[in-house]
């Protein structure tokens, strides 16, 4: 019969083979606060949003507009932060409020909402805004799925992504004389998986 100390190591070689694979066993424990799994979508993209997320209404996965996206698959006993960072300047109708909101597939999760007064309006149309929001999410089972965040105006105005409403974009706004050049990556959804 192995030693003690045998079994210990067969266990912890096991243990290793499983986590290089992606998986936990039963006798593997991160230390709380240890990041297990990332992923991260950006987009450069300069567009015009027209859709919408009114007043006094939850906001869905089929309104607003669509920004960033990842797919993960969480594991055990974990908590998942998403953080996003998004340039954007309201082309029309300025003063409105953004609802910035979070989804796991459809479902949603959580949101930020934010005071746009002058966004992007006569003395602010060569900047771009910059709006930094966090979530936290208990994923609550351990399979795959679609986290994205949309964007939407409570008016019936429109935003403009990656850029400002006299042409200079999240490009030009940081340097660059040549907005064809996409050296800045825009916006973007970055989510951390944490051990708890």
């Amino acid at each position: 019969m192995p030693s003690a100390l045998r079994i210990k190591e067969l266990r912890n070689l096991s243990d290793t083979v499983l986590m290089s694979d992606g998986a936990l066993s039963s006798n593997v424990q991160f230390p709380a606060g240890t990041v297990i799994g990332y992923q991260r979508d950006t987009n450069n993209n300069v567009q015009t949003l027209t859709g919408n997320y009114p007043n006094n209404a939850q906001p869905t996965s089929s309104g607003g507009n669509l920004v960033c996206s990842v797919t993960h698959t969480a594991k055990a006993n974990s908590k998942l932060l998403l953080h996003t960072i998004i340039y954007a300047s309201e082309s029309s109708n300025t003063g409105d409020q953004v609802a910035v909101a979070f989804f796991k597939d459809t479902t949603f999760i959580g949101m930020h909402y934010l005071q746009a007064t002058d966004y992007g309006g006569a003395a602010h149309a060569t900047q771009i805004n910059c709006f930094n929001c966090n979530l936290e999410h208990t994923p609550a089972d351990t399979s795959s799925h679609v986290y994205s965040v949309r964007i939407g105006l409570n008016g019936s105005g429109s935003l403009i992504l990656n850029d400002s409403t006299s042409g200079y974009s999240v490009h030009t706004q940081f340097g660059n004389s040549d907005s064809s050049k996409t050296f800045h990556e825009g916006c973007s959804l970055t989510l951390m998986e944490i051990a708890q």
